[in-house]
C-alpha cells in the first residue's frame, strides 16, 4: 500500500465524513446568513492552501509515516517519483473543484446584502458611511417580511448604530438579524428534510399520522443527538400517565383458551 493513497483517503475523509473538514463549509448546521460569507471565504482559504500543503489529518499520518515508514502497524511501499507528482496533481484538482463548487452554489443576492449588517465590512469614512448599506437593509427586511410599518425603524437603527452611536432601542434591527439568522443560505436544509421524512414514513410505518410525523421530524432536524437525550425521565412521566411499562405483567382479561372439539382432533389424528 502506496502512502499517497492513505493521504488521499485522509483527504476525503476530512471533506466527506470528518467534522474537522466541514465545520466551516456553509450549508451545515448552524450556518446562517449573516455568517455564510465569513465561512465560504474561510473554506476557500483553507482548500486553496491544501492544495500545496497538508490538512490536519494528512498532517498527523505524514508524521506517523517519516518516523515508522508505516501506518497503524501496516508497512508502506516507498512511493516513486511519478506517484508523487500524480498525487499532488489530484490534491489540486480536487480541492479546486470544492472551491468551484463553494464559490458557484453560494452567491445569493441576499448573501451579499447581508453583509452590510457586519461592522467589519462598513467604510471608515464617514460621508461614505453615512448611506452605506440603506438600500441593502430595505431589500432584505422585504425578503423575511418585516411589516411594512416597521422598516423605516429598522433602516434608522442601522443608521444609528452604524455611524458609531448607542441604541437605547434596537428591537425591530434585531428582529430583522434574528429572522436572517433562520433564512436557509441553500437547499441542503430542505434536502435533509425530505431524507428524513423518507427515513421516518417508509413502507412499514405507513400508518403514521401526520402530527406523529411533524413530530418526529422535528426532533429528528432540530433535537439534540441521542446520547444527550433525558430517556429516564420521560419513561418516568409516560408511566406516571399510566402506561405500562416493558416490564409489567399483563394486565387486562386474559385470552381465551383453546379448547379442541372432536372435530378439531380428527383432523389432528390424521397428521
Amino acid at each position: 500500500m502506496s502512502p499517497h493513497w492513505v493521504s488521499l483517503s485522509s483527504l476525503l475523509f476530512v471533506f466527506l465524513a470528518s467534522p474537522r473538514g466541514t465545520e466551516n463549509v456553509p450549508g451545515t448546521a448552524g450556518a446562517s446568513v449573516l455568517t455564510a460569507d465569513a465561512q465560504i471565504s474561510t473554506a476557500v482559504v483553507t482548500l486553496q492552501g491544501m492544495k500545496e500543503g497538508s490538512g490536519t489529518t494528512a498532517g498527523d499520518f505524514i508524521k506517523v509515516y517519516e518516523a515508522t515508514g508505516a501506518f497503524k502497524e501496516v508497512k508502506l511501499q516507498q512511493p516513486s517519483e511519478a506517484d508523487r507528482q500524480q498525487f499532488a496533481s489530484f490534491k489540486a484538482q480536487f480541492c479546486q473543484g470544492l472551491v468551484d463548487n463553494l464559490t458557484g452554489r453560494f452567491t445569493s443576492s441576499v448573501m451579499a446584502s447581508a453583509k452590510v449588517l457586519l461592522n467589519d465590512n462598513w467604510p471608515s469614512d464617514e460621508l461614505q458611511r453615512i448611506l452605506y448599506g440603506d438600500n441593502e437593509v430595505l431589500e432584505l427586511t422585504k425578503v423575511v417580511k418585516v411589516p411594512t410599518d416597521r422598516r423605516s425603524s429598522v433602516i434608522n437603527q442601522f443608521r444609528i448604530l452604524k455611524n458609531g452611536h448607542v441604541l437605547a432601542d434596537n428591537e425591530d434591527l434585531d428582529d430583522l438579524q434574528k429572522r436572517l439568522c433562520v433564512l436557509p443560505i441553500s437547499s441542503a436544509e430542505c434536502e435533509r428534510g425530505f431524507s428524513s421524512m423518507n427515513q421516518t414514513h417508509t413502507q412499514q410505518r405507513s400508518a403514521l399520522q401526520i402530527k406523529t410525523i411533524r413530530d418526529l421530524l422535528f426532533v429528528k432536524l432540530n433535537g439534540l443527538p441521542l446520547e444527550y437525550f433525558p430517556a429516564e425521565h420521560y419513561a418516568g412521566l409516560w408511566i406516571k400517565e399510566g402506561r405500562h411499562s416493558a416490564t409489567d405483567n399483563p394486565s387486562g382479561r386474559a385470552a381465551k383458551k383453546t379448547v379442541l372439539e372432536h372435530h378439531h382432533k380428527l383432523f389432528l389424528s390424521s397428521l
